[in-house]
């Protein structure tokens, strides 16, 4: 029998964990939280244990998800910053190599997803993600720049002598104009793997748990439709 009182409440923690976290996100008291678990089949010594256990849990996860508005501008700076830097070394090292390094456009979406969550105080959710995963293909742009400007430069040195590139600026309307106009030449196969894989990376770190607060009065989860039976006695 301890064996069971033991093992149970943690087997139906796991099963009611979305719901308990959701009401009392929601602001249902805790009582009614433990009530509606007794209606669901548990213990009510079961049902109180589950319900202070996830209380914590629920008050960490509405401060980690609620985006005050310095985190927010903090989270856009940082982004920005990511962004501008692993897109830069990413055609840095692109176009000092002479090869595209696909592989690292899947960096520059990490890079971008941890400043956002570093720089807004570990906090995560939809509009964190949504920072994290624009300024990733800002990020992605920037690389691919960078390395159509390097082998602008390779080629003019090629054709014209090294001594011309010095009068090639990284930042120049003109060769931005031909960078936008010659863009589908500087994506290669790679990309459309790898890209994608950034903007999954960049939009999974931010993301938050999923688990949406609820209010007395809402319908639960079908998975938090079951009752469980008591265990056998012994």
């Amino acid at each position: 029998m301890e064996q069971h009182e033991a093992t149970a409440p943690e087997q139906d923690a796991d099963e009611h964990r979305g719901f308990v976290i959701g009401r009392l996100r929601g602001g249902t008291p805790k009582s009614i939280v433990v009530a509606e678990l007794i209606d669901r089949g548990l213990e009510r010594k079961w049902a109180e244990q589950i319900v202070e256990q996830f209380d914590i849990d629920a008050a960490q996860l509405a401060k980690q998800e609620q985006v005050t508005a310095p985190a927010f501008l903090l989270a856009v700076i940082a982004a920005a910053l990511a962004a501008t830097i692993g897109g830069a070394l990413w055609g840095l090292v692109a176009g000092k190599m002479g090869r595209q390094f696909s592989p690292l456009a899947c960096g520059v979406g990490v890079l971008c997803g941890f400043a956002v969550v570093l720089a807004s105080g570990r906090r995560k959710g939809v509009p964190l993600q949504v920072i994290a995963a624009v300024a990733s293909i800002i990020g992605i742009f920037i690389g691919k720049y960078c390395t159509f400007y390097f082998a602008f430069r390779d080629m003019l040195s090629e054709q014209a002598g090294p001594e011309v590139i010095v009068s090639v600026p990284l930042f120049s309307g003109a060769l931005f104009q031909l960078f936008l106009e010659n863009i589908r030449g500087v994506l290669s196969v790679f990309d459309i793997v790898w890209i994608p894989f950034a903007l999954i990376a960049a939009w999974a770190i931010p993301s938050g748990a999923g688990i949406k607060p609820t209010r007395p009065g809402d319908a639960p989860p079908a998975a938090d439709q079951e009752t469980f039976r008591d265990p056998p006695m012994h």
